[in-house]
């Protein structure tokens, strides 16, 4: 699980929405700009859920702003289907757990190594803060 968590990590605080340069007008970028930052937070919620495969509203409704929190998603959700793959693999049977109770701790823990990057911008940073935030919450009360 911790590959794939740290492969997610990455891709939402690195590889996805980091285009310095970007034009501003076409495709923003919330590692230069905070206007990306509601979108992004109501994605961390999301993924934070039963339901992490299901795209926020807010991100369905947003137009060119939302299009890299939409790519993120779903490379996100193809990540997590892979990694709920193999972990029924492993754990077919009755020692099996929900995936998301193995994986949420994961996350965290990686989720919590991209706040000292300090290659990421403070928007991006600040979004790792909000989302280890959460997810210690979460994992507090499994």
């Amino acid at each position: 699980m911790q590959d794939f968590a740290r492969l997610e990590v990455e891709v939402k605080f690195q590889l996805m929405d980091h285009q310095h340069g970007t034009d501003a007008t076409r495709l923003p970028a919330l590692g230069w700009t905070w206007n990306q930052l509601d979108l992004w937070r109501d994605l961390e919620d999301r993924l934070n859920t039963e339901e992490w495969h299901v795209t926020p509203a807010s991100v369905q409704l947003a137009d060119r702003c939302g299009e890299n929190v939409g790519l993120a998603h779903q490379l996100t959700c193809h990540l997590r289907r892979a990694a709920s793959e193999v972990q029924q693999q492993a754990l077919d049977g009755p020692d099996a757990c929900a995936f998301l109770v193995e994986y949420r701790p994961a996350l965290l823990f990686q989720t919590l190594r991209a706040i000292g990057y300090s290659s990421l911008p403070i928007f991006k940073r600040l979004l790792a803060v909000y989302s280890a935030s959460v997810l210690s919450h979460i994992t507090m009360y499994i």
